[in-house]
């Protein structure tokens, strides 16, 4: 009798602590937890400046939402012009965000729900020796590799592009500007968006 009644003690704990783990999953799943990224800004700001080769900044809020379509959020993001170009900030992006459905991004495809970007100043600038200062070029620590290595360790298993493989749902930028300079103009040409969505 005494190990009929332990046993199913323990089965109803087992089952509970399942229905607690299958509630938090659930929970996490459905409903968009928000996590400050602040204390991590410094580690993007660096990362993204080193890969960049030009200085990146986050100034306001940094934010991710966790759930099935997370969600991240930058305000007022800065992007500098790489050295040899003077003037103002190559882009300026006062606030973004971008949601992203997670199991798709497991099976390899990348299905955005929606794309949001108000407040976007783009400044395009050509310096005296006709470079671009919107030309990216890889970081100066990334070695080529050379052919050899690539074909010694062939991929067995590539992803294969499909016509899902990359789906954005909804893009709406507002109050976007994009402005062009050579040297030697005194005004820039200039492109004004005021709002835009699909």
């Amino acid at each position: 009798m005494n190990i009929k009644k332990t046993l199913r003690w323990s089965l109803v704990g087992e089952l509970a602590l399942l229905t607690l783990v299958v509630a938090i999953v659930v929970f996490f799943a459905f409903v968009p937890v928000k996590v400050d990224l602040g204390s991590q800004r410094a580690l993007v700001e660096s990362a993204a400046s080193g890969y960049l080769n030009r200085p990146v900044r986050i100034e306001g809020g940094f934010n991710l939402s966790t759930s099935l379509w997370s969600a991240v959020e930058i305000v007022n993001l800065h992007i500098g012009n790489p050295e040899g170009f003077s003037g103002n900030d190559l882009l300026v992006m006062k606030q973004a965000k971008l949601s992203l459905g997670l199991l798709p991004l497991l099976q390899g495809k990348l299905h955005i729900r929606g794309i949001s970007v108000d407040g976007l100043d783009v400044q395009l600038i050509k310096n005296s020796e006709e470079a671009g200062n919107w030309v990216f070029y890889p970081p100066e620590n990334v070695a080529e590799k050379p052919e050899a290595e690539e074909t010694a360790h062939p991929v067995s298993d590539p992803l294969k592009l499909t016509s899902d493989s990359l789906v954005i749902q909804s893009l709406e930028i507002s109050r976007a500007s994009v402005s062009y300079r050579e040297p030697g103009s005194e005004q820039p040409v200039s492109f004004r968006l005021d709002r835009s969505s699909g």
